[in-house]
């Protein structure tokens, strides 16, 4: 089994959630996770993106789930050194949620927007739950 070359703009494309995990995986068959240094940035519009399109229904609950968990555990993607702790602790939680079979409210989704948009901090969002 060869390992083929891939462009990092699939990777990005996936990120910015402009195709499927299901498009991703036919184009990364046999693809091996690049070095660190040719990984994607995720950075905390990203989330933004991904949160507001879920928002307006133009994603569902399971493909927020899949990017996430694909997002966090995926060696091609790396967070923006700035918000990493931001972006970190958002995954997780939207990963908590998958695991623990909990319903992804609209109250979260516009928490954790306050929240990477720098209008509560990590304290009042636990106080948020």
């Amino acid at each position: 089994m060869s390992i083929i070359t891939i462009d990092l703009k699939i990777l990005e494309m996936y990120r910015d959630l402009e195709i499927t995990i299901n498009k991703l995986d036919e184009a990364t068959y046999n693809f091996a996770p690049p070095e660190y240094y040719w990984s994607v940035e995720v950075c905390k519009e990203h989330i933004i993106n991904l949160l507001e399109k879920y928002k307006s229904n133009e994603i569902s609950h399971a493909d927020v789930v899949t990017w996430a968990n694909f997002i966090l555990f995926s060696e091609w993607y790396r967070y923006c050194e700035k918000y990493q702790d931001k972006i970190g602790y958002i995954l997780d939680k939207l990963e908590e949620i998958d695991e623990k079979g909990k319903e992804l409210t609209p109250k979260k989704v516009e928490i954790f927007l306050s929240f990477l948009r720098d209008e509560l901090d990590l304290e009042e969002l636990k106080a948020n739950k």
